[in-house]
């Protein structure tokens, strides 16, 4: 999308130069005012494409938990798709990383397949889908063994990856707040996670 976005831009640079600049302009005088403002409109637009398409790739959001997998798809500005899948229902997750681009940058899509009549569960274009997966199967088999969501955490020496950064010690996550310790929880609040 960045490349493409680009394109657009030097192709807009290159015709506002050489059809719209005084000296410059292969139009006369009146021509070159119509390029001026049709140019200046081009840009416009392009600029709001290029903020349509930052806006839908900066809020998509993907959440694993301890209990569940979340997914928050924002589609143009005022669209936006939530879905959430139980990890006791997962059954399988595939990593497709197709071309020179997502190999070298590392991010792909992530097709988590999901029990029974649930539609499979897709994230698109994520970064280290790898690790991803390798959490999601890791949690996923600890709610099929009947571990407490309290008590479930990667086994892995990879603990959890905030803003595109792999994250390998409990300490950070506990102190970014994305994981409480365990002495924060009652026995009541044990007893209640069962459920």
């Amino acid at each position: 999308m960045a490349l493409l976005i680009f394109l657009i831009y030097a192709f807009g640079v290159i015709g506002f130069v050489l059809l719209a600049l005084p000296g410059i302009s292969l139009l006369s005088e009146p021509f070159r005012n119509v390029a001026v403002v049709a140019f200046s409109l081009y840009f416009l637009f392009c600029g709001l494409f290029f903020f349509v398409a930052f806006f839908d790739f900066y809020f998509d959001i993907h959440i694993l938990t301890s209990r569940r997998l979340v997914d928050i798809d924002q589609n143009r500005l005022f669209s936006r798709n939530i879905s959430e899948l139980w990890l006791e229902d997962v059954q399988d997750v595939r990593v497709n990383q197709n071309g020179i681009m997502e190999t070298i940058f590392n991010f792909g899509d992530l097709e988590v397949q999901t029990a029974g009549t649930k539609p499979n569960f897709i994230l698109q274009k994520i970064p280290f889908p790898q690790e991803v997966a390798s959490l999601i199967i890791d949690l996923a088999n600890q709610a099929k063994e009947g571990v407490l969501p309290i008590d479930r955490m990667p086994h892995r020496s990879l603990k959890g990856i905030i803003e595109n950064k792999l994250i390998y010690h409990d300490g950070v996550l506990r102190r970014l707040g994305a994981l409480a310790s365990p002495s924060f929880f009652s026995k009541e609040d044990r007893e209640s996670s069962k459920d």
